[in-house]
């Protein structure tokens, strides 16, 4: 059920008016289409550990997953990983059938992509990890 938090932290993101204001419904799996609008992000699930007790399994997975946030600007890109912490981070909660046990920032890394024309400026991005843990 990977693909069941994913959707289940999406869900969360775009209920909150914060988020949408900011990006509408520009959250992505894996990728965006190059022209597509910006802000935006982009959303990959990075691992998943299902925890185990020495007589059956606790039902409980670990999940790594990365928020990679696009702008034309890096402060842009800044404001959206930050609206999308202040949502998730410390989480719990049930969404789209999915016990959250809790979701913590673990940590970001901030880029600018090359452009391929000339001296125009690239997208300015910032990577946030999160770790969630879940009934699975």
């Amino acid at each position: 059920m990977a693909d069941g938090i994913e959707k289940a932290i999406r869900t969360v993101l775009l209920a909150n008016s914060d988020v949408t204001d900011l990006i509408s419904t520009r959250i992505y799996p894996y990728m965006r289409q190059q022209s597509s609008a910006l802000p935006a992000v982009v959303y990959s699930l990075d691992n998943t550990e299902p925890e185990h007790s020495l007589d059956s399994t606790l039902n409980l997975t670990r999940a790594t997953l990365t928020f990679e946030c696009y702008s034309k600007s890096y402060g842009e890109a800044k404001d959206v990983a930050a609206k999308i912490k202040s949502v998730i981070n410390g989480y719990s909660g049930t969404s789209e059938g999915i016990e959250i046990k809790s979701c913590y920032h673990d940590n970001d890394i901030g880029g600018v992509e090359v452009s391929p024309i000339g001296e125009e400026r690239g997208l300015s991005s910032i990577d946030s990890m999160y770790v969630i843990w879940y009934v699975s």
